[in-house]
């Protein structure tokens, strides 16, 4: 506080948009000022004659046939998200039904498969569900590695299911390329997928089959960073892979390993005979 205004602040008062306001023309210190709020034409809103501040205040209370309420000077009713409602089940749909106003919503839906049919079909109204949420009947397709739905005749694709170099289901070739012109052992060992090798040597797959310019041992020893090749390195030579069988170039699986650095695949390699 300046020195001169121990003995009392001279304000400067201004009246705006903002509010009825003081400050010290000598320290600046700054004091709200009471409005001189006056009526207007609206029975709930006053204005301040000075600044033109506004202020609305109703008096909202409970009226009959409303489910908000209602002021008592202007007849303004309060905001709908206030409203309280007394919901009732429309019978035969899935809507509700306020029994005081009468305004309707939309109720939940109760979903049910029935036999027949693909999608949930609700209960109380009898609408369909999503298709998204459709629970498919599958049935296989003779001949085919499809499947086909017994109500809607959609389809889908299956496994195949080989035994002996053929698959069961549609009597295609083990050895059929199915990317491009690589045969899908050789396919599985450099993918690392360690399931699909055992079930496709397990269906009669020739381990030692060459794809394009390697051998499926070669292909998942050059890859032999992580415990998914090594594992499939393993099956192979217990199920009888050549390990120094060798690609286009003359490499073998261990000379493959070694030029990528995996040492331990080289030892392991090597540990098994190869060179």
């Amino acid at each position: 506080m300046g020195i001169a205004c121990l003995f009392g602040h001279r304000y400067n008062y201004s009246f705006n948009g903002s509010g009825c306001r003081g400050r010290c023309t000598r320290c600046g210190k700054a004091i709200d000022v009471p409005h001189d709020y006056q009526p207007t034409d609206h029975p709930c809103t006053k204005k301040c004659s000075r600044c033109g501040w506004t202020l609305t205040e109703h008096d909202f209370k409970p009226a009959s046939g409303k489910c908000v309420k209602v002021c008592t000077r202007c007849g303004e009713e309060e905001s709908p998200v206030n409203a309280k409602h007394k919901w009732q089940r429309v019978k035969g749909q899935c809507r509700e039904r306020c029994a005081v106003c009468g305004k309707e919503r939309e109720s939940g839906h109760t979903w049910k498969y029935v036999e027949g049919q693909c999608v949930p079909v609700c209960s109380v109204c009898g609408a369909k569900g999503d298709s998204w949420k459709a629970r498919h009947t599958w049935e296989p397709v003779p001949g085919k590695c499809e499947e086909k739905c017994k109500y809607c005749d959609r389809t889908q694709s299956v496994k195949h299911q080989y035994k002996g170099g053929k698959c069961v289901r549609c009597g295609r070739s083990i050895e059929t390329p199915e990317n491009g012109s690589v045969p899908p052992l050789l396919w599985a060992a450099v993918e690392g997928d360690v399931d699909e090798v055992r079930e496709l040597i397990a269906g009669g797959a020739d381990v030692n089959r060459y794809g394009p310019d390697e051998t499926p041992l070669i292909g998942a020893a050059g890859k032999g960073y992580d415990a998914k090749h090594k594992e499939i390195v393993k099956i192979l030579l217990d199920a009888g892979a050549n390990i120094n069988a060798t690609d286009m170039y003359g490499r073998t699986a261990l000379q493959a390993a070694a030029r990528k650095g995996l040492n331990d695949m080289v030892s392991y390699l090597a540990s098994r005979g190869g060179r």
